[in-house]
């Protein structure tokens, strides 16, 4: 009887030690969400493909590819064409896609084409170790910013941005013309900055300047990989 005592309660330790390693190795190897903002033209496409190129087990995922096509958007914004506002993405979507990911499982979805402003080719987005999320307004949705362990704010001077702007918008706009994007950024992404951009800094885990990210990214990386 003694015996069968001891080997039932040997046996029941060896289960919960079973369930406290399965626990920890869980919480070690959980996927981690980093929210990568900042302002138009920041740096933050160009960044978090540095960090691809650096990290393993990494997958980077463009907030832009949420964005509604053109018809959808002029639809939601009563007669008017934005695409600085949190209203332009899909936030419905990108959660429920972000949480397939915690739960292992891959997202289909389609990407948006600049220039024609459509749903575009599919995309296959696989969860990973680390998830990207890198946009403007990666951290305006609460429930995508209490699922991230990571939020990084791109901080780099106006002109800087709109001179990046400028060579951005001039390869992959058609028929661009400059008058253009001056009119946007004085009256559209100027505006998105103050209202909704600047405060995405409260809630950011780094603050980092990208004024000159080409020739300092080995310092910055330093910052980045203590915060994760």
């Amino acid at each position: 009887m003694m015996v069968e005592k001891i080997e039932y309660l040997i046996e029941k330790h060896i289960i919960e030690l079973k369930i406290a390693i399965l626990a920890i190795f869980y919480i070690i190897n959980i996927m981690k969400l980093i929210l990568i903002t900042g302002g138009s033209a920041s740096g933050k496409t160009t960044f978090a493909n540095k960090l691809k190129d650096v990290l393993q087990d990494l997958t980077v995922i463009n907030l832009d590819n949420y964005y509604y096509d053109e018809k959808t958007l002029i639809k939601k914004q009563n007669g008017k064409l934005n695409w600085d506002d949190p209203k332009a993405f899909d936030w419905k979507l990108l959660e429920l896609d972000i949480k397939k990911l915690f739960k292992g499982e891959t997202v289909h979805k389609s990407t948006f084409v600049y220039g024609k402003n459509v749903r575009g080719e599919e995309e296959i987005i696989k969860p990973n170790k680390y998830v990207i999320l890198e946009g403007i307004f990666s951290p305006y949705l609460k429930e995508v910013r209490d699922m991230a362990s990571t939020i990084i704010y791109l901080d780099a001077d106006e002109d800087i941005r709109y001179k990046r702007r400028l060579e951005r918008d001039r390869e992959l706009i058609p028929n661009f013309k400059e008058e253009h994007l001056i009119k946007d950024w004085n009256e559209k992404v100027i505006p998105t900055q103050l209202k909704y951009i600047d405060g995405f800094k409260q809630c950011a885990t780094l603050i980092i300047n990208t004024n000159n990210i080409e020739n300092d990214f080995s310092n910055v990386l330093k910052k980045v990989m203590k915060s994760l």
